[in-house]
């Protein structure tokens, strides 16, 4: 891997063609492969590689297709029309591309996959809330955000406002929806009224299906012509460069730098108008805590847990299914019988815990 990727970084871009991996991503992974290493003083020096890169910064100001609405600077990068590097995104270190009704264009399900079931929540009888464009279309709810997660955000945190982690919806007339279609009002209510969703109890086996659950709109896109269509086609910000800032305070973490990766991870938390740190506040838990914060939804948390050892321990702790059902073996999975079976010159062994 790590010859691959010094190779690749030889020689590919620091701003590619739309769709293509940047060197900034390169370096990133780099980066994140010292740290596996245990190597932290060389993943802090490709961290600020990409840090350090002209035309590489966090997006700290409103820009683009909604930059004249309401919202925040750190949702402006999600926005259809906004992802990619030619679009003002200069966060973007590598951004894959959608497109509806193009050959080879393709769509994702992580909108559907991860928007709760608004449109079926009922109130008084009446299921009030119709399906549009800026809702993000027809969802399923097949996965859902944690109370944890949640409850790791601090009051005022732009990352917590309802412009990126839906909270709240307002009953709307014909004429402010798109498509044009009236919300329907229990009794009692009016247009403007606010349905507040609700996180004040976990998820449980006994509430998994709930409708009314927050969550997160760094995929809400709805397509106009096809309102029920279950895939979306804006354009996935796939890795950025706030991931990379904090794979550098890890990485001055493991190297006892904790006024370092204070100074580093204040860069990220004072983007999003959250309360700056102090190196005493500096673990292990907190930066997976911030990584939660900033990258929910993005990162391949699994991974990322497995890398710092904490995968077990957190999965028990803040998962309501893991207490139950996980173990020391399911680090690693299975290798399928047929792979061991494959080896015909020699001893393939099972991982450990399974037979």
């Amino acid at each position: 891997m790590k010859e691959d990727l010094l190779f690749a970084e030889k020689y590919v871009p620091v701003s590619p063609v739309a769709g293509r991996i940047s060197k900034g991503a390169v370096q990133h992974y780099i980066s994140e492969l010292y740290i596996l290493l245990n190597n932290p003083d060389e993943a802090i020096i490709f961290a600020d590689k990409v840090i350090n890169t002209r035309g590489y910064s966090l997006i700290n100001q409103r820009y683009g297709v909604k930059s004249g609405e309401p919202g925040v600077a750190f949702m402006d990068m999600f926005h259809d029309g906004n992802s990619n590097r030619e679009q003002g995104n200069t966060e973007a270190l590598w951004v894959w591309q959608w497109e509806f009704a193009t050959i080879g264009g393709e769509g994702s399900n992580m909108r559907r996959w991860h928007t709760s079931r608004y449109n079926d929540i009922k109130i008084g009888g009446v299921t009030p809330l119709e399906l549009t464009v800026e809702r993000g279309g027809r969802p399923r709810a097949r996965m859902s955000l944690t109370k944890f997660a949640m409850d790791l955000y601090e009051a005022g945190d732009d990352r917590f406002t309802n412009y990126v982690i839906r909270k709240q919806f307002t009953l709307k007339d014909a004429s402010q929806n798109v498509p044009a279609v009236a919300d329907k009002l229990p009794a009692g209510y009016n247009y403007g009224d606010i349905i507040h969703l609700d996180w004040s109890n976990p998820i449980t086996n006994a509430t998994r299906n709930r409708l009314d659950w927050p969550f997160s709109r760094k995929y809400e896109s709805g397509n106009e012509s096809d309102i029920t269509a279950g895939y979306q086609y804006n354009d996935q910000v796939y890795l950025r460069l706030a991931d990379t800032y904090l794979l550098k305070a890890e990485a001055q973490f493991m190297n006892d730098d904790f006024e370092g990766a204070k100074n580093t991870l204040n860069i990220i938390r004072e983007r999003s108008n959250a309360t700056p740190i102090t190196a005493a506040d500096v673990t292990i838990d907190f930066i997976l805590d911030e990584r939660s914060r900033e990258l929910v939804l993005e990162e391949h948390r699994r991974y990322t847990l497995l890398r710092t050892g904490k995968w077990l321990e957190r999965t028990k702790l803040h998962n309501f299914n893991g207490g139950e059902n996980i173990q020391e073996r399911d680090k690693l999975l299975p290798i399928p019988q047929s792979v061991i079976d494959a080896n015909l010159t020699g001893e393939f062994p099972q991982n450990p815990g399974y037979n």
